[in-house]
């Protein structure tokens, strides 16, 4: 399934021993199949009856959760195509992923949507990705700051991507962290 590009496996951007991690996940990687295997699988002897409508509604309704991680690839691929502005991206990452792991604090797994340093791991770029009808607020952009401190980089990135926008707060405290909000339609 990996050889065929359907499932693919996922390590946080910071592993440096791939083979021998023990935080791989495996994850459905094409769309397709991904979309079939969540919304139509298991309902394919309603679909065949001609039992529509509250599949559609369940598509509909699901359908912000199940883009989650379709933005962030999106996302992350925004930022690949800007490595080289400045603007944006003030010194070129050489890796940048999903990440999750411990936070000693709260002693408990969190994870982040975008990290990624450059080759002297002076720059941290740390994002977040939101696919929601509804503004990103500011405690979406507090908890990326707090989260970032669990990287000792002395320069920080910060970005938040959302379909829909910001909150005024958000954006009042984005001006102050010097954070890059970036909409969907902006990409």
């Amino acid at each position: 399934m990996i050889d065929l590009g359907i499932v693919e496996k996922r390590l946080p951007v910071t592993e440096l021993d791939k083979a021998r991690s023990r935080k791989t996940i495996y994850a459905i990687k094409d769309g397709m199949f991904r979309f079939w295997y969540t919304f139509v699988g298991k309902r394919v002897s309603f679909i065949e009856r001609g039992i529509t409508e509250p599949i559609l509604d369940y598509i509909i309704k699901q359908l912000p959760h199940f883009m989650g991680p379709e933005f962030e690839k999106l996302s992350q691929e925004h930022l690949w195509s800007k490595l080289f502005d400045p603007d944006l991206v003030p010194e070129p990452f050489v890796n940048l992923g999903n990440w999750w792991g411990p936070d000693p604090k709260e002693k408990k797994q969190v994870e982040m949507d975008i990290v990624g340093f450059d080759d002297q791991k002076l720059n941290g770029y740390f994002g977040e990705c939101k696919w929601k009808n509804e503004p990103i607020s500011a405690d979406i952009l507090e908890t990326l700051i707090y989260r970032s401190r669990l990287f000792p980089t002395p320069k920080k990135n910060y970005y938040l991507f959302s379909k829909t926008g910001f909150t005024d707060k958000c954006q009042q405290l984005a001006q102050q962290v010097d954070c890059h909000l970036i909409t969907f339609d902006m990409m």
